[in-house]
C-alpha cells in the first residue's frame, strides 16, 4: 500500500525507505530533506510493515520540532484516509529525549525506582551551586583535599584580581559535574577515584585517554576529564603538559593536588545534590536521564514488544548517555539521521564524533541533493568548510539548478554576470574591531543611505560576550538597537547575584549558602582568607550567622570590622524582611552599604 499524495523523493531517500537494515544511519546536509524523509520513513513503517503509530518512538531535539513532525504525520496519515492512526500518532511517542525518559519512568516507576510523582528541575537550579557551598565547607573534607585548593584560589585571586572567587570556584566544579553526568559517567566512579590520593594519581597515570578536556579559565587553563573510557582513565599527566602547569608558580606535583582537591569538593557536591534529589522526590535533566539508563540497563526486557521503531532526528546533537538510552530500547528497525557539520550543542554535552561511531556501526546512507540554496552558494560553502574538514565534508549538489563552473577559487565569491547584483556570498577577512566597525558601517549604510527601517536589521553574533561590543559602536553612530540574549544576562550579573543572595538572607537567616554569598560580595566585603575560613568552620558553630557572631575573633582586623558593619544593618532588616517590600529592603540595602559607590569600584561595574 503507498499513499496518495506522496511526495516525490529523490533516489537516495528511496534507497533509504527500502532498505531493510535494522539500524539505519542517514547523514543528510543542510537542506537534503530530511525532514521529509523521516515523515516518510515513519508512515512507510505503517503502511508496508503493519506498525500502530503507537509502536513507533520518534525522537527530535526541541518540543517545536518535535511538534512540527506530529503536525506532518497526522496530516500525511489523514491525506492517505487513515484517520485511526492519525488520532493514535497525535498522542503517540513523538517527543524529545527527556519527554521519552519522562513518559517510561512514570509508566513504569516501580521499575525504575522512583517516586511516581517526581518533578523536574531545570539544570541551571540553584540545588547545585548550594551542593557545591556545601561541600566547601563539609567537615569531612578536611587540611589534607581543600588546602591545595586553597592556595590555588587565593593564588588565582592575586593574579587575576578575581572579583567573585566563591562564585567562580563553584561555577568551575558545577560545570565538571554537568560534564561529568552528561558523558554518562557514574557517581560511584567519581567516588573511586577519588578515595585517596594514590588512588587518584595511579587513575593518571594510567589514563590513555584525553585529559582534562573543557577549559574553564582563560589565564588558568584548568581542563576537566569530558570524555574517558572506564574509571582508570580518569587523568592523563603523562606525555602531556599539564594544563595547570602553565600558571605561574604551580608545578606537577602540586597541581595534581589541586585536581584531587576539586574532584573531593566535585564528589561530596554530587552527594550532597543526590540527597536532595532523593528527599524532595525531584530530578534534573541529567539525573531525568540517568535514571532512565539504569532503568533500560536493568529492566529494558519489561518494555519488549511495547515499541517496534525507532526514529532519531538531529543525532548528531546527542550526548553519550542519550545514545545509550535510544540503543537500549528493545525496537526491530531504528533509524539515526543527522550530520556532524550541524552540530550545536557541545556546551550541553553533545559530540558529534558519536554520530561518526554510530556510522560505523550501521548500514548507511548520505543525502547530497540540496533543495535549499543556489549552487553558487553550495560552492562557495565547500571552499570554505573544506579547509577545515577535509574529505568528511560531504559534497552537496543542487537540486535546484545546475552548478555553475568555476574556473578557480577566487571566482567562487564573485557576483554572477548580471546587472545590479551584489555578490552573493561575501567573505571578509578582518580582526575583530575591525569586524565591529566593519559591520557598523554596512548596517549605517543600510540605514542612512537606502533608507532601510534598523528594526529590519537584525545581527546574530558568534558569542554573546561580543553582543555589547556591537551595541555600543551602533550607538556611537545614533542607531539605537534593541538586544536579545544581552552579552551579561542582567539576571546573571554580579551585583544582581549579591542583592539576591541579600534578600534570600534575610528571608532566611539560616541560608548558609546565601550568606556566604553576601560576605565575599562587595556588600561586605570579607578578604578570601577570611570568607574561606568562615566557611570551613561554620558548621562547628551550628551555621554562618553563629559563626560570625560568637567567633569573630578568630578573623583577622579588617574582617571582624566588616563582620561587624554587616550585622548591623542585617539585624536592622531582617525583622522586616516579611513586612515591608522587596523595593523598601533594596533601597534600606543601598542606604546602608553605600551600594552604588561598591558597586561603582568593580572593574565590570555597570550603572
Amino acid at each position: 500500500m503507498s499513499l496518495p499524495d506522496a511526495y516525490h523523493l529523490t533516489d537516495e531517500q528511496q534507497a533509504v525507505l527500502q532498505s531493510d537494515a535494522e539500524v539505519i544511519t542517514v547523514r543528510a546536509g543542510a537542506g537534503t530533506g530530511k525532514t521529509r524523509l523521516l515523515v516518510e520513513w515513519y508512515l512507510h513503517q505503517i503502511l508496508e510493515r503493519g506498525a500502530r503509530p503507537s509502536e513507533i518512538v520518534a525522537i527530535t531535539f526541541t518540543r517545536k520540532a518535535a511538534a512540527e513532525m506530529r503536525e506532518r504525520i497526522v496530516r500525511r496519515l489523514r491525506h492517505a484516509g487513515r484517520d485511526e492512526d492519525a488520532r493514535v500518532a497525535q498522542v503517540g511517542p513523538i517527543s524529545t529525549v527527556h519527554s521519552l525518559c519522562e513518559r517510561l519512568l512514570r509508566e513504569q516507576p516501580l521499575e525504575a525506582g522512583v517516586d511516581p510523582k517526581f518533578e523536574i528541575i531545570g539544570e541551571g537550579d540553584e540545588r547545585l551551586t548550594q551542593a557545591v557551598y556545601q561541600a566547601i565547607s563539609d567537615p569531612e573534607l578536611g587540611d589534607a583535599e581543600l588546602g591545595a585548593v586553597r592556595q590555588f584560589v587565593a593564588k588565582r585571586v592575586r593574579q587575576t584580581d578575581l572579583d567573585t572567587p566563591a562564585a567562580w570556584l563553584a561555577e568551575q566544579i558545577g560545570q565538571f559535574l554537568r560534564n561529568w553526568r552528561q558523558a554518562g559517567y557514574t557517581f560511584g566512579a567519581l567516588e573511586d577515584i577519588t578515595e585517596s590520593f594514590e588512588r587518584f594519581r595511579q587513575a593518571q597515570e594510567d589514563l590513555v585517554q584525553q585529559l582534562l578536556e573543557e577549559e574553564l579559565g582563560a589565564p588558568l587553563g584548568v581542563r576537566w576529564v569530558d570524555d574517558l573510557k572506564s574509571v582508570k582513565q580518569a587523568f592523563k599527566a603523562k606525555n602531556r603538559r599539564c594544563a595547570l602547569k602553565r600558571t605561574p608558580g604551580i608545578e606537577e606535583e602540586e597541581a595534581l593536588r589541586i585536581l584531587y582537591g576539586l574532584l573531593r569538593i566535585a564528589a561530596r557536591a554530587w552527594s550532597h545534590l543526590r540527597e536532595a534529589f532523593e528527599t524532595e522526590a525531584i530530578l534534573d535533566y541529567t539525573g531525568l536521564e540517568e535514571r532512565t539508563l539504569e532503568f533500560l540497563q536493568n529492566r529494558a526486557d519489561s518494555l519488549r514488544g511495547k515499541y517496534r521503531f525507532l526514529i532519531v532526528d538531529e543525532a548528531q546533537d546527542l550526548n553519550r548517555m542519550q545514545y545509550q538510552i535510544l540503543r537500549l530500547l528493545p525496537v526491530e528497525r531504528s533509524l539515526f539521521v543527522g550530520d556532524p557539520q550541524q552540530s550545536i550543542y557541545l556546551f550541553r554535552g553533545a559530540d558529534a564524533r558519536l554520530f561518526e561511531q554510530q556510522m560505523e556501526r550501521s548500514t548507511v546512507y548520505h543525502l547530497s541533493w540540496n533543495h535549499r540554496s543556489t549552487g553558487r552558494i553550495l560552492r562557495c560553502v565547500e571552499e570554505c568548510l573544506r579547509r577545515k574538514w577535509g574529505e568528511r565534508l560531504p559534497n552537496l549538489r543542487c537540486a535546484n539548478a545546475p552548478v555553475p563552473e568555476v574556473e578557480d577559487e577566487e571566482d567562487v565569491f564573485a557576483s554572477p554576470k548580471l546587472p545590479d547584483h551584489g555578490a552573493a556570498v561575501e567573505l571578509w577577512a578582518l580582526t575583530k574591531k575591525e569586524e565591529i566597525r566593519q559591520i557598523a558601517d554596512g548596517i549605517e549604510a543600510l540605514v542612512r543611505e537606502e533608507g532601510v527601517n534598523p528594526g529590519d536589521i537584525t545581527l546574530i553574533t558568534a558569542w554573546r560576550s561580543q553582543i555589547d561590543q556591537h551595541a555600543a559602536e551602533l550607538a556611537a553612530r545614533g542607531i539605537r538597537v534593541t538586544t536579545l540574549g544581552t552579552g551579561t544576562s542582567y539576571f546573571l550579573r554580579s551585583e544582581i547575584r549579591d542583592l539576591a543572595a541579600a534578600l534570600r538572607a534575610l528571608a532566611d537567616p539560616n541560608d548558609d549558602f546565601a550568606l556566604l554569598c553576601v560576605l565575599r560580595s562587595p556588600l561586605v566585603g570579607m578578604t578570601f582568607d577570611g570568607w574561606t575560613q568562615v566557611g570551613l568552620d561554620a558548621s562547628k558553630a551550628g551555621g554562618v550567622l553563629p559563626f560570625i557572631r560568637n567567633h569573630s575573633e578568630q578573623l583577622s582586623d579588617a574582617d571582624r570590622e566588616a563582620v561587624s558593619r554587616f550585622l548591623d544593618w542585617f539585624d536592622r532588616l531582617q525583622p522586616l524582611a516579611h513586612q515591608v517590600s522587596t523595593a523598601e529592603i533594596l533601597s534600606w540595602i543601598a542606604h546602608y552599604t553605600n551600594l552604588d559607590t561598591r558597586f561603582a569600584l568593580r572593574k565590570d561595574s555597570r550603572r
